[in-house]
């Protein structure tokens, strides 16, 4: 029969003890970080997630939680005074509130783009980076920067008889004026000249071209 030390006796409960406490602490800290882990990944959109998967970067938006409340500026009458307020406070707000966000994106050496209109800063980075960032609490959410693709309308010919009906339908911008009940009583502009200055104008329609004055044809 094997006799062990008293001293070893006496030590055996206290190093178990030793040995429950640090298992019991790296659960705690296991769950804990779980739990950030969660609370990041609802800060930030599936989107994001899915574009940085495997290490892989990609561009954010960082919506900060402070954002600049203008409620005043609706009691100054002057327009002037009323918009230099307004720039002021969303710049101010801005500049302040993002200073220890900009400093942890400079030590993580990424690239990233600050706004004051709304209080967001867009950024370039990782899955370590977003994580990062989610767990701030001056972060409330980060956003996708997608890009967006518009369909360009292909440009018909004017003197074509063959356009659609719905080019001639009365818009419902026109409509809720009453345009055509003014039209109605015969009053169609004679006389008037308007202008404009707008990429936007198809002078080449039926209903502009005959009365343009760009046009000598």
């Amino acid at each position: 029969m094997m006799i062990l030390p008293v001293s070893y006796i006496k030590l055996r409960p206290t190093l178990l003890l030793t040995v429950l406490l640090a298992m019991l602490a790296l659960l705690s800290h296991a769950t804990g970080a779980a739990r950030v882990t969660a609370a990041a990944e609802n800060k930030i959109d599936e989107a994001v997630l899915t574009a940085t998967a495997g290490n892989a970067q990609t561009e954010f938006l960082i919506v900060l939680r402070e954002q600049a409340s203008l409620e005043e500026a609706a009691r100054i009458s002057d327009k002037t005074e009323r918009g230099r307020f307004v720039y002021h406070r969303l710049t101010s707000v801005a500049s302040r509130s993002q200073v220890p966000l900009r400093t942890m994106l400079d030590a993580y050496g990424v690239e990233y783009r600050a706004y004051w209109v709304n209080n967001m800063i867009w950024a370039r980075g990782g899955r370590e980076l977003l994580f990062a960032l989610a767990a701030r609490p001056d972060v409330k959410h980060i956003y996708a920067n997608t890009w967006q693709r518009a369909d360009i309308p292909t440009i018909t010919d004017s003197t074509d008889t063959t356009r659609a009906a719905d080019d001639l339908t009365i818009e419902w911008n026109i409509a809720i004026v009453n345009a055509p009940e003014v039209w109605a009583l015969g009053y169609t502009g004679q006389g008037a000249v308007i202008g404009g200055q707008d990429t936007g104008y198809e002078w080449q329609h039926e209903a502009l071209i005959g009365s343009y004055r760009g046009w000598d044809g």
